[in-house]
């Protein structure tokens, strides 16, 4: 083990001793940034600093998440980029030359922990295959999804597994909650006796004959259950057809923000 790392005044002390002496030495401005990030992972236990970073950004994202997006996303990546990224790579550039190769497994362990936690638990990058949702979402649309957010209204876009087809993600507008009715009569369609007023679909609400939902029948969905439909109505596989979608199935919900546009 290294010693500066067995050392308890020198954990403390000498970070700040090593900052002063790069600041002073007659290295160029960018070699000086460089070695004043790294000191962090230099000359302080790695997992300490690893996962002060990870709960840093765990809290940013999901206090911030909702108030503005893209303002989020932006903060996220310059603050990895700059303060983690650049300076991660200076020091792994320098390990490897030294052979310290446990010490690079500890800065990348982190970047794997942020990862899982972000992209199981609060937001993740999804590509969408079809035009089920047209013209609110095109194909090959790069969309992001919130996983921590469970409360769903009517007029959601959500993202959810069929209970036929456990290994394949759907994407639908929720239509209808637990305990609402709905029905489905001459092309249009009634929420708890209500005409709906859908802005986001250019087509009539067609059936099937061999579909779940039969013309002008009135179903009130279960607890627990949702009922959703694609924009894109003679295009999308959806409640029509399967039935109800349990609640429990939801992967997330549709940011409303794009990292990539389709065609």
């Amino acid at each position: 083990m290294n010693k500066i790392f067995s050392s308890i005044p020198n954990l403390y002390f000498f970070p700040f001793i090593f900052a002063f002496n790069t600041w002073k030495s007659k290295r160029t401005l960018a070699d000086k940034i460089l070695l004043l990030c790294s000191d962090l992972f230099v000359y302080t236990p790695l997992w300490i600093a690893g996962w002060l970073l990870f709960f840093g950004l765990f809290g940013i994202v999901f206090y911030l998440f909702d108030k503005d997006f893209k303002n989020v996303i932006l903060m996220l990546f310059l603050f990895l980029f700059f303060g983690f990224i650049i300076p991660g790579f200076y020091l792994i550039k320098y390990l490897l030359r030294v052979h310290q190769i446990k010490k690079i497994f500890l800065i990348l362990l982190p970047f794997f922990a942020i990862y899982i936690v972000v992209t199981q638990f609060i937001i993740a990058p999804s590509g969408i295959s079809g035009n089920s949702m047209s013209p609110t979402l095109k194909n090959r649309d790069g969309i992001w999804i919130k996983k921590y957010n469970n409360n769903y209204q009517s007029g959601d876009i959500i993202i959810f597994k069929s209970s036929k087809n456990p290994d394949i993600e759907y994407i639908s507008r929720l239509i209808a909650l637990p305990k609402d009715k709905i029905k489905i009569q001459q092309g249009k369609v009634y929420l708890n006796g209500k005409l709906l007023q859908e802005p986001y679909t250019k087509t009539p609400t067609n059936l099937w004959e061999d579909g779940f939902v039969k013309e002008g029948e009135e179903y009130k969905i279960p607890d627990n259950e949702i009922f959703v439909m694609g924009d894109n109505r003679p295009r999308s596989s959806d409640s029509r057809e399967f039935g109800f979608i349990n609640i429990s199935l939801i992967i997330g919900k549709y940011s409303n923000y794009k990292y990539w546009e389709g065609k």
